[in-house]
């Protein structure tokens, strides 16, 4: 144990250290030079400050030797260049008709280049040092290198010395699975061999017929960066294993690679990527049905994003307020859900700048699935419906067909059978093309669906058979002694023939009968039975 005296001299250096840290935070900046029209000028210069109170920017003066606060974002005018030097030592150069800010800690630094273009000379990248251009992230250990945001969303960055990984999400569609998910794609760049590159503003789908392939392709990145000893490829390639899993519906095996990622990232002292991984993990127990821990990691994924620059982590925040909105409508919290949603929604549409964008339809889905008043919840979801169509056209894809399944549900609720019998019946279109007519718990669910609702709008000789090829179908797919979709499938096909049996068809009385007699016999035996007895 300390001696007391041990003790007080424990906890003077602690504040010490501690005020230490907050007057480098407050200070985390300086001006080291200014130069308009390419000579360096001596008297202050007048350029923007961005208020988060303001919507116009303010003028502010500059010149050698100020220091400027952590979090300022600032915009240069034209014919003018601002050199900076971080506390860490890092110059930053912006370029004429820039916006620019940064966060800058005793661990690392985070800076966002929204608009123009910035060259950074690192001598010290810490923990981390991750510059951030529309949708684009640098990674830095070292080097000399300059990053360009386009005003359309499009990016460019090149090397002076030594390297750098830019990392990019990519949507990427697992066909096999129906889900898209955002992987991220990491290529890096070396002043030898390869010191540019520009990318586009909108990044074109990448598909996998089937998740193995993508899980041995992510595989083989992980081994490749493992034997590079390359810490961001193998938190990169942890990544996308994660979500792979996640995707083909095992998020307990999803969280084992997550929580490589998480651990990889709290040993390096790495913020950004701890974020990333936190996220992750409260998806996976999200859909492990752990609502309180998604929530935990959520809430701890929101305040290490938080703590970073916001801007640069906007997108990530919004990727968390989204999710966070999903566990508390699970959780039974309307409000508390709507709240983060919408929230979310903001940043997405902010981010998108007008244009479609497949994470404001997801928002967009989510208030119309957290919405109790019907009316306002169709409108959300045919927002959604029409944003995705715009978005991917004729080309089949899952969230079309879950927007089908969504406004189907509404249209039933609202009793009018046949509208709901058309929205399911564009789902199993979808998803048919999707999965290639292969049996898929989300095409076995859209049959259902569309064959209950033929059946209740009076169109028996149609939805009896597509009841019939979901129940055919849940059954060659179920795993379990008694498998709650194979009873649901049992059920709906018994309501379709007591349909069909007050309409007076012919034996449709008896097909009932048999149907819940076979449904009573299914649940008592605790096994599936064969294909083709139902």
């Amino acid at each position: 144990m300390k001696s007391p005296a041990a003790q007080g001299l424990s906890g003077c250096l602690a504040l010490l250290l501690l005020f230490a840290s907050a007057a480098a935070a407050a200070q985390a900046l300086r001006v080291v030079e200014v130069r308009v029209d390419g000579k360096a000028v001596a008297t202050a210069v007048a350029i923007q400050q961005f208020l988060p109170s303001q919507r116009e920017p303010v003028a502010l003066q500059v010149q050698a030797g100020q220091t400027l606060s952590d979090g300022i974002e600032i915009g240069v005018p034209a014919r003018t260049v601002v050199v900076l030097r971080s506390v860490n030592r890092n110059r930053i150069e912006l370029a004429p008709d820039t916006r620019f800010t940064a966060r800058v800690n005793a661990s690392g630094e985070v800076h966002t280049v929204q608009g123009g273009s910035a060259r950074f000379d690192v001598r010290s990248a810490l923990s981390f040092f991750n510059v951030e251009f529309n949708r684009f992230v640098a990674l830095v250990r070292g080097t000399a290198f300059e990053v360009e945001a386009g005003a359309g969303g499009e990016g460019a960055a090149a090397v002076q010395s030594g390297r750098i990984a830019v990392l990019r999400e990519v949507p990427t569609l697992m066909q096999d699975s129906g889900r898209q998910l955002d992987m991220l794609e990491q290529q890096v760049l070396d002043a030898q061999s390869s010191p540019r590159q520009q990318w586009p503003a909108v990044e074109a789908m990448r598909r996998y017929a089937r998740s193995d392939e993508a899980m041995a392709q992510y595989n083989g990145d992980l081994a490749g960066a493992t034997r590079r000893n390359d810490r961001d490829a193998q938190m990169c390639a942890l990544n996308n294993l994660g979500l792979t899993w996640l995707a083909r519906g095992d998020p307990a095996a999803a969280q084992k690679y997550l929580r490589r990622m998480l651990s990889m990232a709290q040993a390096g002292n790495d913020d950004p990527w701890r974020a990333r991984a936190l996220n992750n993990l409260g998806a996976a127990a999200l859909e492990q049905g752990d609502l309180k821990g998604a929530v935990s990691h959520l809430e701890n994924a929101l305040a290490v994003n938080r703590a970073l620059e916001p801007k640069a982590a906007q997108r990530r925040i919004a990727q968390v307020d989204g999710n966070l909105g999903l566990a508390w409508r699970r959780l039974g919290d309307a409000a508390r859900a709507r709240d983060y949603t919408e929230r979310s929604l903001q940043a997405n549409q902010q981010l998108a700048a007008g244009h479609d964008s497949a994470a404001v339809a997801r928002n967009l889905e989510s208030l119309g699935t957290i919405e109790t008043d019907p009316a306002r919840a169709m409108q959300y979801q045919r927002q959604a419906l029409h944003m995705r169509e715009r978005l991917y056209g004729d080309t089949p894809h899952p969230d079309l067909a879950s927007s089908y399944i969504n406004l189907g549900f509404l249209a039933t609720r609202a009793g009018d059978d046949g509208a709901a019998a058309a929205d399911y019946g564009r789902a199993v279109a979808v998803r048919e093309k999707l999965f290639a007519r292969q049996d898929h718990p989300h095409l076995a669910e859209a049959l259902v669906r569309h064959g209950a609702a033929l059946c209740r709008s009076g169109d028996t000789a149609a939805g009896v058979p597509q009841c019939e090829r979901a129940l055919a179908m849940r059954i060659a797919l179920s795993k379990g002694p008694v498998d709650a979709a194979v009873v649901d499938s049992y059920r709906q096909l018994a309501v379709c023939w007591a349909v069909a049996a007050g309409q007076g068809h012919s034996g449709a009385q008896e097909k009932m009968t048999q149907t819940l007699e076979r449904l009573k016999a299914y649940q008592a035996a605790g096994a599936s039975p064969p294909p083709g007895t139902y």
